[in-house]
């Protein structure tokens, strides 16, 4: 009688599990960011747009940055980034390991994609660096969407990449000019 039963209990498991869709994310360096983007800008949230995909089959955001400075790439006074998700009325779109913004909002972020097409945030989240100020000095400092902010400064998440952590902005902005400058070259004696 046990035997029939967990058959037919495993033959259901099976039927739901290849039902089931999966998201893997995989953890990518502050060099890899670097490297892979080809825009990164720092800036702020001016406005977030809601609109329909084609097919209204989701809803994407558009943002509307007001750029202060341009660490690679080329950018002018302001860029629009697509980024997926977003509520329109009543309806929500949610993506796993997508960003979510609000207006006013300072942040660094690493862009993709090649004109005509609008930008988009490289690696979801991991594209995303929040520019807040420090409670204690009032500097400028870059905190990666893995760091939370809580009353008492920046908390550590462990997952991912467990160097990254909050970073002055000048020395932010010095660290990825060093990492997209190309190479000097030694043109040596021939």
């Amino acid at each position: 009688m046990r035997r029939p039963l967990l058959c037919l209990v495993s033959a259901v498991l099976l039927m739901f599990a290849a039902q089931v869709d999966a998201i893997v994310y995989v953890a990518a360096d502050f060099q890899t960011l670097v490297s892979e983007a080809r825009t990164i800008v720092l800036g702020r949230i001016a406005s977030l747009e809601p609109e329909w995909t084609e097919g209204r089959h989701s809803i994407e955001t558009l943002l509307s940055i007001d750029v202060e400075r341009t660490l690679k790439g080329s950018a002018g006074d302001s860029i629009v980034v697509r980024v997926p998700g977003g509520q329109m009325g009543p309806y929500l779109s949610v993506m796993p390991g997508a960003p979510r913004f609000t207006e006013g909002e300072e942040v660094v972020l690493f862009l993709a994609g090649a004109p005509p097409e609008v930008p988009h945030i490289l690696a979801l989240s991991q594209g995303v660096f929040r520019v807040v100020r420090d409670q204690s000095t009032g500097a400028r400092i870059v905190v990666p969407e893995l760091l939370r902010a809580s009353a008492g400064g920046a908390v550590q998440v462990i997952r991912g990449d467990l160097t990254r952590k909050p970073t002055p902005l000048g020395r932010f902005i010095l660290d990825v000019r060093g990492i997209a400058a190309p190479p000097m070259r030694d043109k040596g004696v021939r």
